[in-house]
């Protein structure tokens, strides 16, 4: 019996030892390279367009919330959709977005990103135009080390956020 107690006490101190333990994660260094990423894609999305922009930044299995619409789901789906938009490419509106606040998963293998976004487009009558809006997009980290949305969506606003209204937020 005493034989039995010894040897159980050694397989769970021999067990304790061979687990893994949890690697450190520097979380101000992801959080940069979310605000990085997400920076990045509202760029694409100025440079080339947001159709182009959402295809390269969306995982395989993302999710997005359509205003007045279902959701697109998958990446594929998105994909079909966009190319159901038959604009002239000249006439697309502009669509840009700057994250405000990100949180970063303990793990560092997800964040969130929430900011403003705004439209410039054109209205009948060859108005300029611009539109505001929030928007949060849940990023995930790929196995090569890239960071891509698996769900975004947004809602509009009368104009952009107010800055002061996010000190809750930021000394959490």
């Amino acid at each position: 019996m005493k034989s039995i107690i010894i040897l159980s006490i050694c397989l769970f101190l021999y067990s304790g030892c061979t687990l893994k333990k949890k690697e450190s994660v520097d979380l101000g260094k992801v959080k940069n390279e979310v605000i990085s990423a997400d920076i990045a894609f509202s760029k694409l999305s100025a440079d080339s367009g947001y159709q182009k922009a959402f295809v390269a930044y969306a995982a395989e299995n993302m999710v997005r919330l359509n205003p007045r619409q279902s959701a697109t789901f998958g990446r594929n789906q998105l994909i079909e959709e966009f190319k159901k938009d038959t604009g002239s490419p000249a006439d697309a509106p502009t669509l840009t977005w700057k994250p405000l606040h990100v949180e970063v998963a303990d793990a560092g293998d997800f964040a969130s990103a929430f900011g403003d976004w705004e439209i410039r487009t054109r209205l009948p009558g060859n108005k300029d135009t611009i539109l505001y809006g929030n928007y949060i997009t849940v990023w995930k980290k790929q196995s090569d080390g890239t960071w891509k949305f698996i769900l975004d969506g947004g809602n509009p606003t009368p104009g952009p956020t107010d800055l002061n209204l996010l000190t809750n937020l930021n000394d959490k």
